[in-house]
């Protein structure tokens, strides 16, 4: 008599269809009695006869996964604290909170009270809201009240103080040795940046779309731009412009557009504007210029600054019209200069913000007038007939003008982007240099500008370089420093054979 058939344990395939065959039956695909302990075609042929081993039942495994990630979790807060780098949440009580980070190359405690706060925010507002007031005072104000009261976790409030507050830090101390002896740059030697700490902090609430993520994203690209970190600066600067695009919406003229959002607009596109020398692309912001209204006086805001960034507006959509129809725009340009800083002999202005619009108006008119200068140099025949000795002298005034704008302002001196400020001086230094060494047009240069005033200019733009280095604008100096030695300007023979380019 058979044996009678036994229940066995039944494995699943590929496709979750029962394996009720022996393995030899399987493996010769033919059908399976299923005895045990020999099925009858193992029987007869005498081989050994097996069967897979059962698995676990869909329900029984996912209670094993379940209870190991249970138990990864509660492993998870003794690993997190033997990690070398730790970030500690914000701490906020009633009037004061803590910051620690600790790095393997670097380490800083610190613990910062209400003072110490106001006071940070203070030199932010001081040096930086000044030029670019795309946050409301009273939503400052009204940040700083809220502060003592704002959860630990990271939030986008939190994150704008203490954007601030690195901004407040990176020129909170001037040193005495840097350009004109008031300007204020962190070293790019070493592993400490000044307002690091609250910078990292911030960094891990600025994923969101509101305006005020708009806003901490420019934040983060100031404080960059100042650590001379150009393309870490442009990457914040490039989402929060992509960001108000989406804002913004569709193209239409006398639409209404929140206040907040349109100061985040011409801030952005200002300060893009001055990363145009770096080969980073473009984030199509431009295209809404003539759709976005203007800013409006808000409850809050400084009428001074707020005249002063309309002012850049104007000169920059009335550059952009005449640099777009003219060939040689120089005259319509000289026109627009006159309106807005005076006559091109005056005095540079002692407030910054004067300042800061007149360096605008003559980088400009010395952008117009390089390529003239240097077709000039290189004897080209292009030019009107008649009009190169005009051009020479006009054009080494704007230069000058233009490396000179910032001298005569009192007090501290901080600029957005030193890197680029840099380059412009870098740039106009050089037109400069090669006119001077000119059997030809030299001459010209000595009667706008001694040798030794020329030569104290050289080194203050020499000293400028060397405090905004980048790898983004090193080849122009790099070039600048090779005319310099070559020239020989500091003896007093000057060159033995001309530079050429």
């Amino acid at each position: 008599m058979d044996p009678s058939p036994i229940e066995l344990p039944i494995q699943r395939g590929k496709i979750g269809r029962a394996i009720l065959a022996c393995t030899a039956c399987r493996a010769s695909k033919v059908k399976c009695t299923r005895e045990s302990p020999s099925c009858h075609r193992c029987s007869s042929r005498g081989i050994t006869c097996s069967y897979l081993p059962s698995r676990p039942k869909r329900k029984a495994r996912l209670d094993d996964r379940l209870k190991a990630i249970e138990t990864s979790l509660s492993d998870l807060p003794k690993s997190i604290s033997a990690q070398t780098e730790y970030i500690q949440p914000l701490e906020c009580v009633t009037t004061s909170f803590q910051i620690h980070r600790t790095n393997g190359g670097w380490s800083r405690s610190s613990t910062l009270n209400e003072e110490r706060v106001h006071k940070l925010v203070g030199g932010y507002v001081k040096h930086f809201h000044s030029m670019h007031p795309f946050i409301n005072r009273l939503e400052i104000e009204r940040l700083l009240k809220e502060l003592p009261m704002l959860p630990t976790w990271p939030r986008i409030n939190t994150a704008l103080v203490c954007l601030m507050m690195a901004l407040g830090e990176v020129h909170e101390r001037p040193s005495p040795d840097q350009l004109y002896h008031r300007t204020t740059l962190p070293s790019s030697d070493g592993e400490f940046f000044p307002g690091r700490i609250y910078f990292d902090h911030a960094t891990a609430a600025l994923q969101g779309d509101t305006i005020q993520h708009v806003q901490g994203k420019l934040l983060a690209a100031i404080y960059l731009a100042q650590l001379r970190r150009l393309q870490d600066s442009y990457e914040y600067l490039f989402t929060a412009a992509q960001r108000i695009q989406a804002c913004l919406g569709p193209m239409t003229r006398d639409r209404e557009q929140d206040p907040a959002l349109v100061l985040a607009f011409w801030t952005c596109l200002q300060l893009e504007s001055e990363f145009l020398p770096c080969a980073f692309p473009r984030s199509g912001l431009s295209r809404y210029e003539w759709f976005v209204p203007l800013p409006s006086l808000q409850e809050g805001d400084d009428i001074e600054v707020l005249d002063h960034l309309i002012n850049h507006i104007a000169w920059r959509k009335s550059m952009s019209q005449v640099l777009a129809q003219e060939i040689y725009p120089i005259q319509k340009v000289q026109d627009q200069l006159l309106k807005v800083v005076g006559h091109p002999g005056s005095t540079p202005s002692e407030n910054i913000l004067q300042a800061r619009l007149r360096a605008t108006c003559y980088d400009t008119l010395a952008a117009v007038y390089r390529p003239l200068l240097w077709e000039i140099l290189n004897g080209s025949e292009k030019l009107p007939e008649g009009a190169i000795e005009n051009f020479l002298q006009e054009g080494i005034k704007a230069l000058l003008h233009s490396i000179t704008a910032f001298h005569d302002v009192i007090g501290q001196l901080v600029f957005t982007n030193v890197c680029m400020t840099a380059h412009m001086k870098s740039q106009n230094m050089m037109v400069i240099l090669m006119i001077y060494q000119s059997s030809t047009y030299g001459m010209k240069l000595a009667k706008l500008i001694s040798r030794e005033d020329l030569r104290a200019l050289l080194l203050d733009t020499l000293s400028f370089i060397d405090l905004a280095e980048s790898p983004e604008v090193a080849p122009d100096f790099k070039a600048l420093r090779e005319v310099v030695r070559k020239l020989d300007l500091f003896s007093h023979t000057g060159p033995d054979t001309p530079v050429s380019l």
